[in-house]
């Protein structure tokens, strides 16, 4: 067995070196553009809606607390990373649909582009829209109530009552799933059975969402309306309007809900009725044995 000498090129040891150098430069180029690109797009994004309380010290303005609002970093990386991957799903869709030639990559972005408004318009109401006025229905009608006094002003911040109101839409979601069949059962189901790509918004704003905005809608504007248009009227006393307007929400929901109580029980006494009287009197499908009017006449 013949050994061949290792011929070695000039400036090997400056050429290896090198390498290494540019490899540690690429790892650390990518590291860092893996930490901070992210994570300067999700701040960039969420600097363009998300809105702070201020602060309570009073060494801060108003304005200056509103331009320092710190927000954990672990959600601008979260956020920035889900924008780079949809970024990347876009593009490898597009490569995906090159060879399909130009006229079918056109109707593919219409289609995609017909859709994600779609999903935009109806995630606005369904996701935005409606966990807000939830959000502030509950506000006005448990919390404030509950943890603001008479002689202080509420404080309503709408990102906070947003939060809350989508975690109060699931809560709801789940308990309308769980109870009977009604009309905004069916509709969630159905749009849920129908997708993204299925979506049918004449249906969502119609069946979905109309009831629930306008029901949302007059349980918030109708207590205004009766505590700073018509109680003036006839109240003069600054202290007992405003006690009048701060629980005005939760009396009209009590009411509300003692009403839904009441026609619950006499429909489930209908029910109990019609049972009775059919185990009683009815034989197959025909009433045997009962004259109502000949009883009556017999009891007067």
């Amino acid at each position: 067995m013949m050994f061949s000498t290792l011929r070695t090129s000039s400036f090997f040891i400056a050429r290896l070196m090198g390498l290494l150098i540019a490899v540690c430069v690429s790892l650390v180029a990518s590291s860092l553009i893996a930490l901070t690109l992210p994570v300067w797009l999700g701040r960039s994004v969420m600097a363009l809606w998300l809105v702070g309380a201020p602060p309570p010290g009073p060494q801060i303005s108003a304005t200056d607390a509103q331009t320092e609002v710190k927000v954990h970093e672990l959600y601008t990386a979260a956020c920035g990373l889900y924008l780079c991957w949809l970024a990347a799903r876009a593009v490898s869709l597009v490569l995906g649909w090159l060879p399909q030639g130009r006229a079918a990559m056109v109707d593919r972005l219409k289609q995609w582009c017909l859709l994600g408004l779609k999903t935009i318009v109806a995630s606005t109401i369904l996701l935005g829209v409606i966990p807000l006025l939830f959000g502030l229905l509950l506000e006005l009608v448990v919390i404030i109530p509950l943890r603001v006094p008479i002689h202080q002003t509420p404080i309503l911040f709408i990102w906070q009552d947003w939060a809350l109101g989508v975690l109060y839409t699931k809560i709801a979601c789940a308990i309308t799933m769980m109870g009977p069949d009604w009309f905004l059962r069916a509709a969630i189901e159905r749009a849920y059975r129908d997708g993204i790509r299925d979506m049918n918004l004449t249906f969502i704003f119609k069946e979905l969402a109309a009831p629930v905005i306008v029901s949302f809608g007059l349980a918030l504007s109708v207590p205004y309306v009766i505590a700073y248009s018509f109680v003036p009227i006839f109240v003069t006393n600054l202290q007992l309007r405003n006690l009048i307007a701060r629980r005005l929400y939760p009396f009209l929901l009590l009411i509300c809900v003692l009403n839904v109580i009441v026609f619950l029980q006499i429909r489930q006494f209908k029910k109990l009725y019609e049972h009775i009287k059919n185990d009683k009197y009815l034989v197959g499908q025909r009433l045997v044995n009962y004259d109502h009017r000949k009883k009556t006449q017999a009891a007067t």
